[in-house]
């Protein structure tokens, strides 16, 4: 799954993943990372200006894993 959703995603999104697994791949799994990554960048997806969009997600991703880690929950509850 991992693989397939991150063929989808745009250049930076995968760089960011990459990122963040060296820094939170001992204590998250891929797919946790991943999720959160995903879910920072779509509501920013279709943003008309797109210049600062790979920096917010980066902020709002490293927020949440680092909260996510220091509260010990390593899986997302199912979206629905």
């Amino acid at each position: 799954m991992t693989t397939a959703v991150l063929r989808q995603e745009p250049e930076h999104v995968r760089a960011l993943v990459t990122r963040l697994m060296r820094e939170y791949g001992d204590r998250l799994p891929t797919d946790t990372v991943v999720e959160v990554v995903r879910s920072c960048y779509q509501p920013l997806a279709e943003a008309r200006i797109t210049a600062f969009v790979p920096t917010l997600v980066e902020h709002a991703s490293r927020d949440r894993l680092r909260r996510l880690s220091k509260a010990g929950i390593t899986t997302l509850a199912p979206a629905g």
